[in-house]
């Protein structure tokens, strides 16, 4: 779960200081160089959202099964 935070946070990163704030009238090779790199943060940052929310299953399924497994 941490670790899909981490990626999260490593998307946003990457997507501040390699994609920024778009040009306002950009050459069409400067605006493909922008959609790469949003993309880009864009799939790390998707990564860490299935990441968190699979480790978030994993803890609520494993509560519920010691909670239910426990019973008498």
């Amino acid at each position: 779960m941490m670790i899909g935070l981490a990626v999260i946070v490593a998307g946003f990163i990457y997507d501040t200081l390699f994609a920024g704030i778009p040009y306002q009238d950009p050459t069409p090779s400067l605006q493909a160089e922008y959609q790469f790199h949003s993309t880009v943060a864009s799939v790390i940052m998707t990564t860490g959202l299935v990441l968190f929310l699979a480790g978030l299953i994993f803890l609520i399924s494993s509560k519920v099964y010691k909670t239910l497994s426990s019973r008498p």
